[in-house]
């Protein structure tokens, strides 16, 4: 049984090939690398509405229909084969079905097959005839055959969707337009809750974001931004996983987020790293995997000290068994402590806080309120009866 699993796990570290069996593309295949892939299908007249594009998952295949279908994600576990998925979205929900290789499998009106790169097609596959439509009238074969041309030439400048309305999100196409010259800002993405996800680069966006939905309101879209996101992560990992050693994550493509952990004091199992994984997407409806990393502890200490050092204040590392905490200390000036503060803040931004801790040990000035001068003369006093001149007003 463990020789299988591990055939299995060797077949598809080269990824998987899909064909489509119907369809305007029928005998077409893609070669499928990525944990998830979305095939997002459309008709004749939805591919010639062009909009402002919302952001789609990176790896995404359009699929042109002539009586439109439903989109539908490839799901593949490099790790364990057995739980890769066929996973169909539709307006009700999402249904999964086992990906096996080789068996025809639908999705709405598609027939597809799937195979590991390194195997061949059954002859089952390659001899697959679909059961036969209703002949069509010449007009309609005309019209059909125009329709599949000017798609053609579509689908010839690449199977990416950045210019196409999410079929099923009206409200997608709708955002895509009010946002007009906000590209780069803004990741829309559906949710698995049934919402629509508008996530932007800062909270600033986000707050422009809204100002959008209120002019032109549009249903079922929440708006957040990727630094919230951040620290809502943060939070719920340091109130259920404060042993897990995260030194980030990583929400730059929100629909797979990355968490970046200690390479020296991170320990998960296969086990409990799907459980993690499979929490995280609970909380995080339009994320669609979940990747982890790794980050030596002494690359966080170091990006923290040079930036103290940066700041040219006085400060002294001390090293803990599963910390470093950096205590700033000195007499500083108003000035000093804003750049402090805002150094802390944007630190606090890149990192999680569970393993480098800062202090501040602030002193007086012994002759703060008490210095003067006079033109050139410079002197304090420390008391009614005393004075003394500083070396600078030595003349």
């Amino acid at each position: 049984m463990m020789n299988k699993e591990n055939d299995h796990v060797t077949l598809y570290q080269d990824g998987l090939v899909l064909r489509l069996l119907n369809g305007l593309l029928k005998g077409c295949e893609y070669r499928l690398n990525a944990p998830v892939t979305l095939f997002v299908a459309s008709d004749a007249a939805q591919a010639e509405r062009r909009h402002e594009p919302p952001f789609l998952p990176p790896e995404t295949i359009f699929i042109p229909h002539l009586q439109g279908g439903v989109n539908f994600e490839i799901v593949i576990d490099f790790v364990a084969p057995h739980k890769s998925a066929l996973r169909v979205l539709v307006d009700g929900g999402i249904s999964e079905t086992p990906l096996v290789t080789n068996r025809v499998l639908t999705a709405g009106p598609q027939a597809l097959v799937v195979r590991p790169a390194a195997a061949a097609w059954d002859d089952t596959i390659l001899n697959f005839q679909e059961m036969p439509a209703p002949a069509m009238t010449t007009q309609r074969r005309r019209r059909g055959s125009m329709v599949l041309l000017s798609l053609m030439v579509l689908v010839g400048a690449g199977y990416l969707l950045q210019n196409y309305a999410i079929p099923g999100h009206e409200d997608a196409a709708a955002l895509g337009k009010q946002l007009t010259g906000a590209q780069g800002k803004f990741h829309l993405l559906p949710g698995k809750d049934g919402s629509l996800y508008m996530l932007a680069s800062s909270e600033r966006d986000a707050a422009l974001g809204r100002q959008s939905l209120v002019r032109h309101p549009t249903a079922a879209v929440k708006v957040v931004s990727c630094d919230d996101e951040r620290r809502r992560v943060h939070e719920w990992l340091g109130r259920y996983y404060p042993w897990l050693g995260l030194h980030r994550i990583h929400i730059d493509d929100p629909s797979a987020p990355q968490l970046i952990l200690s390479r020296q004091r991170a320990v998960l199992s296969p086990a409990e790293r799907e459980r993690l994984s499979a929490a995280l997407l609970d909380i995080l409806p339009y994320a669609r995997q979940i990747s982890f990393g790794h980050l030596d502890d002494d690359a966080v200490a170091s990006d923290a000290e040079n930036g103290l050092r940066q700041l040219a204040i006085g400060y002294a590392r001390v090293d803990h068994p599963d910390s470093v905490t950096f205590v700033i200390n000195g007499a500083l000036e108003d000035g000093e402590r804003q750049r402090i503060r805002r150094y802390l803040e944007a630190f606090k931004q890149r990192w999680s806080s569970n393993y480098v801790q800062f202090t501040v040990e602030l002193r007086d000035d012994p002759i703060a309120g008490k210095s003067f001068s006079y033109g050139q003369q410079n002197f304090v006093k420390p008391n009614a009866g005393h004075w003394y001149f500083t070396p600078s007003s030595s003349h």
